[in-house]
């Protein structure tokens, strides 16, 4: 389980969001989203422990019928959010 959750890499850069999923050795699964097409942006956090050591679940929907993505036990998913928002604020012309 460690593995998985240290193999589980989320990237953010101005212009989009890329999470790379290494699900065994020969397996890795890549999903992209621009910034354009993202709609929403959620977090859960669930429990003493994920209070207390400030993790929780990131998830971002995209519009229409592409890949939603996913980060899950991501620390501090408040600042994740936040930092998705204000990057679509611009790339969308609204004030962050």
């Amino acid at each position: 389980n460690f593995l998985r959750w240290y193999l589980h890499v989320g990237l953010l850069t101005n212009e989009r969001i890329v999470d790379i999923d290494f699900n065994s050795i020969l397996y890795k699964e890549v999903t992209i989203a621009e910034l354009r097409d993202i709609e929403e942006t959620t977090t859960k956090s669930a429990g003493y422990l994920s209070s207390f050591f400030n993790y929780g679940d990131v998830f971002v929907q995209t519009a229409g019928t592409k890949i939603n993505i996913e980060y899950h036990n991501a620390p501090n998913p408040a600042l994740i959010i936040r930092y998705i928002n204000e990057l679509t604020s611009r790339i969308n012309g609204r004030n962050a």
